[in-house]
């Protein structure tokens, strides 16, 4: 079944949510329109997590993370202590003959850039998407489908998809009271170090024995924090991931990204090996990200629309769960509103798919937000099983990723 009309999309946010949702949408058969509020001129981002629900679904789309976005594979992660660079445990990352799709990893620029060519693209099924940069939407009009405009301009839609980000106004839309996105007293110190560059300097050098696909997981002394060291970019850059608590002196900015300088990470790795340390003077930028956060909502929709990825459940990174949320929320979009789909719902309203897609998708994410507020190392379901079983009991919770083989059987825990 064809669908009976085509629909007048338009997606708020140019982001790797609103991109696979354009990518989905068109090939759905609408008509889609992207509105970005940004030129798109300096892209940035760190490396990001695909587990194998994302990565299957992009292959669905006719887009192959590995060659379309330089992607690695995921094959090894090592457990380390921080000060003493003693392997607690190693394990080897299988999930294709089980889950049908590696785990990647991807530079976020590269998967961004692989998104925007697939959605406006005269190749592949559907009419190439519309990518309007430079324009802001000021206000949404859920029940009409209205979108007004910073210029003063409004323009209607029979959809609309809020993918705005972590800022967005959409959650407090949807569900009629003020719930922004608020700055938690976590943080994440980012930094990117080409491979070679580590290679070559003989200090670094042993951190990438296992190989340049190895992941390491470097724990603090105490466990108050840990880096997270992954390759991305086929493996021509190493990215790490500094976890801890803001310093005072940061809560009181409204900031959530700035740059920081050296001393600020060496002070920040008190206590870590030399070996570690050293990287302090190989990262050519280093900036402080302040993790957002926000508890579960009610409704993700409102009359014809929609809110998906941060602008709907923005998740701490600690399971890497961000992105694949949000590849998720666009895939569950393209089958509602494709007319192939099942014909029980393929002649329903805009406003009945919507309310189905809340139905399907609120649970699943409220969980995975709840899963990821609990950091790496620790047990989830002790810190956090009653809060999870409000949303789904506990046969259904998404599972951890644990579908490894130990290198080493009985290691000591961190």
């Amino acid at each position: 079944m064809a669908p009976q009309r085509p629909l007048s999309v338009k997606i708020v946010g140019g982001g790797i949510a609103g991109l696979t949702a354009a990518i989905a949408l068109r090939q759905a058969g609408h008509n889609v329109e992207v509105l970005e509020r940004s030129s798109f001129a300096n892209e940035y981002g760190a490396g990001i997590g695909l587990g194998p629900n994302a990565v299957k679904i992009l292959r669905s789309f006719g887009l192959c993370p590995q060659k379309d976005a330089r992607a690695n594979k995921w094959l090894q992660s090592s457990s380390i202590k921080a000060d003493t660079m003693e392997v607690i445990r190693k394990e080897w990352i299988e999930c294709e003959s089980r889950l049908g799709a590696p785990m990647l990893v991807a530079h976020r620029v590269d998967l961004h850039s692989a998104l925007k060519r697939h959605a406006v693209s005269e190749d592949g099924p559907g009419i190439p998407a519309v990518l309007r940069n430079q324009v802001k939407v000021v206000l949404f009009e859920p029940e009409t489908g209205l979108i007004h405009l910073e210029d003063g301009t409004v323009e209607h839609a029979d959809l609309i998809i809020a993918a705005d980000g972590v800022r967005s106004s959409a959650a407090s839309i949807m569900n009629g009271i003020e719930c922004p996105a608020t700055l938690t007293t976590t943080t994440q110190i980012r930094f990117m170090i080409s491979t070679e560059r580590i290679l070559n300097d003989p200090v670094t050098a042993p951190l990438l024995n296992d190989g340049p696909n190895d992941a390491g997981f470097y724990v603090s002394p105490g466990r108050e924090g840990y880096l997270v060291r992954y390759p991305c970019r086929e493996s021509t850059l190493q990215n790490f991931g500094l976890y801890t608590l803001a310093d005072p002196k940061h809560t009181d900015k409204q900031e959530w990204k700035f740059p920081m300088d050296r001393e600020y990470l060496r002070e920040k790795m008190c206590g870590f090996s030399p070996v570690l340390l050293r990287l302090c003077d190989l990262a050519p930028e280093i900036s402080l990200w302040r993790l957002p956060g926000r508890k579960p909502i009610a409704k993700f929709q409102r009359g014809k629309m929609v809110a998906i990825g941060d602008a709907a459940h923005p998740m701490h990174p600690h399971r890497g769960q961000g992105a694949v949320s949000s590849i998720e929320d666009a895939a569950t979009l393209g089958v509602l509103f494709n007319g192939s789909a099942e014909p029980s719902i393929a002649t329903w309203t805009v406003e009945e798919k919507l309310q189905l897609f809340g139905d399907i998708r609120r649970k699943r994410v409220s969980a995975i937000q709840i899963m990821s507020e609990v950091p790496l190392f620790e047990d989830t379901m002790a810190a956090k099983k009653m809060e999870l079983m409000q949303y789904l009991p506990e046969s259904e919770l998404p599972g951890e990723l644990n579908i490894h083989t130990p290198c080493e059987e009985g290691s000591p825990s961190l």
